[in-house]
């Protein structure tokens, strides 16, 4: 699908604009994304967010896991998709928990590696 968006912004925000198409599409994706994912909305997510403000170590950051409130929410998404599916708010929940679990993933691969290194 291909939509054409014309808008007027401030002259100072459109000044800091990349003049390259594609750098754009770049910016207008991260902010939805960014627009779908409210801070505060999911308890979740602010425990994740909270543990990583704690700069853990990284042999803290490969053992951690989501407490077992949030590991329900997480598996009555699950069901729920299986079996009625998801409301849209639901929906943007779950879209929300893949991309910061993708996150996590990678947080803990790059922990992985610097234990690694230093051993």
């Amino acid at each position: 699908m291909k939509v054409t968006l014309e808008m007027e912004l401030p002259n100072a925000v459109a000044a800091s604009l990349p003049d390259r198409q594609a750098d754009l599409r770049n910016i207008f994706a991260l902010g939805l994304q960014q627009w779908q994912t409210p801070s505060g909305s999911y308890p979740w997510l602010d425990e994740v967010l909270d543990k990583l403000a704690d700069a853990p170590a990284p042999a803290e950051v490969l053992q951690w896991k989501l407490s077992r409130k949030a590991q329900a929410r997480i598996e009555a998404l699950l069901e729920r998709n299986r079996t009625t599916g998801l409301t849209p708010e639901e929906e943007r929940e779950w879209k929300c928990f893949e991309r910061i679990e993708h996150f996590v993933r990678l947080a803990k691969t790059r922990a992985a590696a610097r234990l690694q290194a230093a051993a």
